[in-house]
């Protein structure tokens, strides 16, 4: 199946129907999640997502396509999967061992958000996010040696 050109999401908007109050939906299945990341880490589809903050026709799209596996979740339903998977993954990234274990689709979202494994996007260049995350980690670090020279330094001159 072809990834959608830009284009393509030009149409009727989803907002035009009305609002219905919604139960909890089914829980997604390992294979519709793995389904779903084939179609949202698409490079298309995430060149769409991160250059506009109004993609409700980007997730219409992926919710359309999803209907054709025979999953039947609405736009709304995939933006929150899209979201709790990416804040997921970024919690499981500044993190090492078995909070990585935990994020269940780790490797899919390093392949689609992580640039192979470096902290770098695409074109090699640390966002302002990364290096900020980076400075944090590092202050937090030398705190925490800091500390431990200091109370060993007390517990040493005893």
């Amino acid at each position: 199946m072809s990834s959608p050109s830009p284009s393509s999401f030009l149409g009727p908007r989803s907002t035009d129907r009305p609002k219905v109050p919604r139960t909890r939906a089914a829980t997604w299945s390992h294979r519709e999640t793995l389904d779903f990341l084939a179609l949202w880490g698409e490079e298309s589809i995430q060149a769409q997502l991160n250059r506009c903050h109004r993609n409700a026709d980007v997730y219409q799209w992926i919710s359309e396509r999803m209907a054709e596996k025979g999953y039947f979740r609405d736009e709304d339903q995939c933006r929150t999967k899209g979201k709790d998977l990416k804040k997921s993954y970024k919690q499981a990234k500044l993190q090492d061992g078995v909070a990585r274990q935990r994020c269940r689709f780790f490797h899919e979202l390093d392949a689609i958000l992580g640039g192979g494994g470096s902290s770098r996007g695409g074109d090699g260049i640390l966002s302002a996010r990364d290096v900020g995350e980076m400075l944090f980690k590092s202050l937090i670090e030398l705190f925490y040696f800091h500390f431990y020279l200091c109370n060993c330094g007390g517990i040493l001159e005893s």
